[in-house]
């Protein structure tokens, strides 16, 4: 599989949790009269970044918890992790986030980390698109 079709793959899966198929747990939380809140448009372009410049558990740690931030960033978490179950990660069920920490948390250096570093970047990409592309609010295009 070429990256573009990868990306294509992952910018329908983005979007598909952003609009109700199939069910998200958290997507609900983000998305208010059908466009997501301008601060969760910022926090979820930050992640990726985050993820690239400071490591998976660093951001992943800050996100989980909510910290200081205008909106729940765990519900970010959440959508990556249901992102990810569709590329065989163990993180369906009951609170993908938990388990996605979890397992992050206790996940030692190496290739299978950099592997989900990789796919986790590669996830908040496409959900970053997604969100700036189909989802912005009437008062972003204004600001644009």
């Amino acid at each position: 599989m070429t990256t573009k079709e990868k990306n294509n793959i992952l910018v329908d899966r983005a979007f598909g949790l952003l609009t109700g198929k199939p069910e998200s747990e958290y997507a609900g939380k983000l998305i208010k009269d059908g466009f997501i809140d301008k601060a969760y448009s910022g926090q979820i372009a930050a992640f990726s970044v985050s993820v690239a410049m400071v490591g998976l558990k660093p951001t992943l740690a800050m996100y989980y918890q909510q910290g200081g931030s205008s909106v729940n960033t765990h519900n970010i978490v959440g959508l990556i992790a249901e992102m990810l179950v569709a590329e065989g990660y163990p993180f369906e069920g009951n609170s993908p986030a938990d388990k996605f920490f979890n397992h992050v948390m206790g996940m030692p250096a190496g290739k299978e980390a950099d592997k989900l570093r990789k796919d986790v970047i590669d996830n908040a990409v496409a959900l970053k698109v997604v969100v700036r592309t189909f989802l912005k609010s009437e008062n972003d295009e204004e600001s644009a």
